[in-house]
């Protein structure tokens, strides 16, 4: 695939709307290297809730990936 995508269901399961979040995603090789990152904002997840979050990266990787984590952030308190 020339532009490499991974899908991801994020789900809020609190009671609470959240709004505002950055998700990073990062793509690891067979020895857990790292070897792409990938960032989306999500504007809004109503409580309850999930969103389909799109990450890309410009260039095909030399291997599959092996391994992918996502990291959430958000700021709860204003």
């Amino acid at each position: 695939e020339p532009f490499p995508r991974l899908f991801a269901t994020i789900a809020n399961k609190s009671i609470f709307n959240v709004d505002n979040i950055s998700a990073a995603a990062i793509l690891y090789d067979n020895d857990k290297n790292a070897k792409g990152v990938s960032v989306t904002k999500i504007d809004f997840i109503p409580a309850g809730e999930s969103y389909g979050a799109v990450f890309t990266w410009p260039s095909p990787f030399s291997e599959p990936p092996a391994l992918s984590e996502i990291f959430l952030r958000t700021e709860l308190a204003r």
